[in-house]
């Protein structure tokens, strides 16, 4: 299909023939870069496996009972702060 529209934008020497080249270069371009849909199926995949990892990672620090990671949203089994204590 390609090769025709160029063809017949070269035959045709006319407005018509610039649009034909358009559309041949047009249909070249779309051929040539694959559409968003097609490749943001790679990045919904990782994020989904990224996703899963920190969900395991998170329930097997729960499990042990130990604090979050630096930036966690989990609070620690610290000891709460002590009252100032009061002076004589």
């Amino acid at each position: 299909m390609l090769a025709l529209l160029a063809v017949a934008a070269f035959l045709a020497d006319s407005i018509v023939g610039f649009f034909l080249g358009f559309v041949a270069a047009l249909v070249l371009i779309d051929q040539a870069w694959p559409a968003t849909g097609r490749a943001a199926g790679g990045a919904v995949r990782a994020f989904a496996h990224e996703r899963r990892a920190r969900r395991t990672a998170d329930l097997r620090r729960r499990l042990a009972r130990r604090p979050a990671a630096e930036g966690g949203c989990a609070t620690s089994r610290a000891t709460p702060p002590t009252a100032p204590s009061s002076g004589p």
